[in-house]
């Protein structure tokens, strides 16, 4: 049996009133109580604690709970970790950490009594048994491990950071092609009326494509991380405020993919803009991800009302939008039914531990 008094357990949560509540409940446990209010917080209660069981929410602004779990792996494997939650669909929650090895799941409103106090006593005493587990291993093997781990790492970022450079090139150097296409193309114009127009023209297009740019090849917030379908679903409701549920169609179980979402994000949030900044309604959104072979493909679909603006800026930027979202792994196509526009994104996907999906 653990001696409780020995141990050290971390609550993370955004919401003061929580942190309150569960201060006042576990007032007479014997076991040292720390209480933070962010991710960045916890990672400093690290560097100068051993904690034995981290409790922390899922959605917290800054750095989620999943990204913190996620370093405190890496830090601290022998922590054992509890997750707080308003989820109430478990599958969701298992996609969304299954890969942090979480011990147990509290889903708000908790029981004190019978979870809370019970999950911690348990979770201690798991991490008494990890502990000494992982004493008996040899810690040179355990220093060759950690050294190969951060090699592996570094090279994945960085071949993937040379691949994403080398296809920014290439869309830059097709951008200035159509630039200067469309420069030349003002000599052909008499008055200088038509030419000042034609001028604009461009500069407006130029715009539009260096927009698109900067969003899809973000190199300053450039990072892999892991990610579901789900997670996908919920930043687009956000976005678009939660006006339109994204249908999901997912495999069973859903697939964990490593991959730059924040590119990926970059493309879908351009496609929802069409309609969004011309004042025109989704009327439906579905993410479906299928396994083909060597690779996982993802389908994003929207269904949104349209205009004449919208399907002249359409007409414009369609072969540029498609040829950079084909130089990142993915095709982009649209039509026109009955005054509505129907958009299909399809994206080749990533999971973790291969350059390249396999779904086998």
């Amino acid at each position: 049996m653990s001696d409780l008094k020995q141990h050290k357990v971390l609550i993370v949560d955004d919401e003061v009133e929580i942190l309150k509540a569960l201060n006042r409940g576990l007032y007479r446990e014997p076991y040292e109580k720390i209480f933070v209010d962010s991710g960045a917080k916890a990672l400093e209660v690290f560097a100068s604690h051993e904690i034995s069981v981290i409790i922390t929410d899922m959605r917290m602004p800054g750095m989620n709970g999943l990204e913190l779990l996620e370093m405190i792996a890496d830090i601290s494997p022998n922590t054992v970790k509890i997750v707080l939650t308003g989820y109430t669909k478990l599958p969701q929650i298992l996609a969304t950490v299954n890969n942090v090895d979480v011990f147990k799941f509290l889903t708000k409103p908790w029981n004190l009594e019978s979870e809370v106090k019970v999950y911690i006593r348990e979770a201690i005493d798991l991490y008494d048994n990890n502990k000494e587990i992982s004493g008996l291993l040899n810690s040179e093997e355990k220093k060759k491990n950690i050294y190969q781990k951060l090699l592996t790492d570094g090279y994945e970022k960085v071949d993937h950071f040379m691949n994403l450079y080398e296809k920014l090139v290439k869309v830059i150097n097709y951008h200035h092609l159509i630039t200067v296409e469309e420069l030349r193309s003002t000599k052909k114009l008499m008055s200088a009326e038509m030419i000042i127009e034609k001028l604009d023209e461009s500069i407006r297009h130029l715009s539009v494509r260096m927009n698109f740019i900067n969003r899809v090849f973000d190199f300053s917030k450039y990072a892999l991380k892991t990610f579901t379908l789900s997670d996908i679903a919920n930043i687009i409701e956000k976005q678009i405020d939660y006006k339109i549920h994204v249908e999901t169609e997912t495999l069973s179980p859903e697939v964990v993919y490593h991959d730059n979402l924040k590119q990926l994000m970059g493309i879908l949030a351009e496609i929802l803009d069409f309609p969004l900044l011309n004042r025109l309604a989704i009327e439906k959104i579905l993410l479906k991800e299928e396994a083909r072979e060597a690779e996982y493909i993802l389908f994003f679909k929207m269904i949104s009302q349209t205009d004449y603006q919208m399907i002249k800026a359409l007409k414009e930027n369609h072969q540029f939008v498609k040829m950079v979202i084909q130089s990142v792994g993915g095709i982009v196509d649209y039509e026109i039914v009955d005054e509505k526009l129907f958009i299909t994104v399809a994206y080749r996907m990533k999971i973790k531990g291969s350059a390249e999906a396999d779904p086998s």
